[in-house]
């Protein structure tokens, strides 16, 4: 029986992007964000963006990001939650400010850059306000649309933007939809992002699924039978998983975690269950359902590559 223990970790280029057929993934780099909050922000579920054919518009729109002067700005990613929005913001600007010491990169939200600017009107610091967001080299909005319908702060925002992009400095956004689609938006900010690049995320696809199985497994320190990471990476469980994001994943191997299978997932998940028959620690009803949806063959017809119902 072969296992995911370990994920092989081909080379990098200059961006930290590794690249491996249709799939790829996107490294992090030592070092820290000027925006306190994200410091003490609950830790990724995963130390890297993993992608496929689905989401390969992703490595153009980094390296782009990273390249002097930038050759597409701003940038916007945009997709449904659990798509990697965040994580891809996070990635990008470590990586930029390894490369990038002295100069200076601002991550925030768009709940906050509307937070900031109240703030900075009721103190009378709009002054310090524009310093800090202007004269940032690289300027991060994650969840932009958080910014609500406040046309102040909004109006504010295409005035930073312009000042922005007429010195090549970066900006890169995330949302949940396109800027042509995110109502909220006051056209003058829909038109100033919707100029550069914006970079649909899809969830990922088998291979993509594969390999984010197989460091998850990795992160987590226990392993699994390979012919399970291929059965939950595949289409067959499509219905189970939709969308089949990474937390959706996680939530699997959890699931996973917490039950074994022939004594070959997890002795220590099952603890002291495990050596008192394999199916101690669950109903009839539950086995039938573990069984079902993960990896026994006789429940799995390879042809069809779906999960048959008794």
């Amino acid at each position: 029986m072969q296992l995911v223990t370990d994920v092989p970790v081909p080379p990098e280029n200059r961006y930290g992007i590794n690249m491996v057929g249709g799939v790829f993934s996107i490294k992090s780099a030592a070092g820290e964000t000027t925006r306190a909050a994200w410091r003490h922000a609950a830790p990724s579920m995963l130390p890297e963006y993993i992608g496929g054919s689905e989401n390969l518009l992703v490595p153009a729109a980094v390296e782009a990001l990273c390249q002097q002067p930038p050759k597409y700005n701003p940038v916007v990613f945009f997709g449904p939650t659990g798509t990697g929005k965040s994580l891809l913001v996070q990635l990008v600007a470590t990586r930029w400010k390894r490369d990038n010491k002295s100069l200076r990169a601002v991550l925030t939200t768009g709940a906050d850059f509307a937070r900031d600017y109240a703030h900075a009107i009721e103190t009378d610091s709009l002054s310090d306000f524009r310093t800090k967001y202007r004269r940032a080299s690289l300027l991060a909005i994650d969840d932009l649309h958080e910014i609500g319908e406040k046309t102040a702060a909004q109006n504010e925002l295409v005035r930073t933007l312009d000042v922005l992009l007429a010195n090549h400095q970066r900006l890169v956004v995330t949302l949940p939809l396109s800027p042509a689609e995110t109502t909220t938006l006051v056209p003058a900010l829909t038109s100033r992002l919707s100029a550069g690049l914006t970079v649909p995320l899809q969830p990922p696809g088998p291979d993509a699924r594969r390999l984010i199985l197989r460091s998850l497994v990795a992160t987590r320190g226990f392993s699994l039978p390979e012919r399970v990471v291929d059965l939950v990476a595949s289409d067959a469980l499509t219905d189970a998983l939709k969308p089949a994001t990474v937390p959706k994943l996680l939530q699997t191997l959890v699931r996973l975690e917490r039950f074994s299978l022939d004594g070959e997932i997890s002795t220590e998940a099952a603890g002291a269950t495990a050596g008192r028959g394999r199916w101690s620690c669950t109903s009839r009803g539950e086995r039938r359902t573990l069984v079902q949806r993960f990896a026994a063959p006789r429940y799995l017809d390879p042809r069809r590559q779906s999960v048959r119902r008794s």
